[in-house]
């Protein structure tokens, strides 16, 4: 049995521009893809990565190219197959990307305009503050008003109740003792 002879670079740290032709340990891997050390597992089985144990007894695998160039979607690596589906997908993130444009215009719009009907509402109740204050002035004033003509008319009848007694008084004289005293005089 031959075997391979395949030096690991377990000190060498795993980057985006260094990936190709490197090797590295089930959780490097999973690291930089973003899955269980299990998914790397099974997918160097299926991919038929090369292996080969380092001197720290780790298994290290070799993918080979373009292994990292999945696009993550909702937690799930979908490999892009083809330049037809790149750019599809980069057509598509033009897209959006112009879609969340407009809904940034769209939202800066729609709060200008809730400025602007807050700042009118804030000067119709101003508004509606003043005339309501001018209101309970002149109300107020009527009040007074009419507390005083009552207190006029509690007087007006009080002096018409007297002089109704006075002159119930001098109706029930005789009439000659109605006549004043001048009255005798100057005839």
């Amino acid at each position: 049995m031959l075997r391979r002879t395949l030096t690991a670079r377990s000190d060498v740290e795993p980057t985006g521009d260094n990936l190709t032709g490197e090797w590295f340990t089930y959780r490097q891997a999973a690291e930089l893809l973003s899955v269980s050390t299990e998914a790397v597992r099974q997918r160097a089985k299926r991919g038929r990565w090369q292996k080969t144990l380092g001197n720290d007894k780790r298994t290290r695998v070799r993918p080979p190219e373009g292994w990292n160039d999945a696009v993550r979607t909702n937690g799930h690596a979908q490999r892009l197959r083809n330049p037809d589906e790149r750019a599809l997908a980069n057509q598509v993130i033009r897209v959006l990307e112009a879609h969340v444009e407009t809904l940034k215009t769209q939202l800066t719009a729609a709060e200008q305009r809730t400025e602007k009907q807050a700042a009118e509402f804030a000067a119709r109740e101003a508004r509606h503050a003043a005339d309501l204050a001018v209101e309970r002035t002149l109300a107020d004033r009527m009040s007074a008003r009419v507390d005083q003509m009552t207190a006029d008319l509690a007087v007006e009848q009080a002096q018409r109740v007297d002089a109704e007694k006075r002159l119930a008084a001098e109706l029930s004289r005789s009439w000659y003792k109605r006549r004043r005293p001048d009255d005798f005089q100057s005839s």
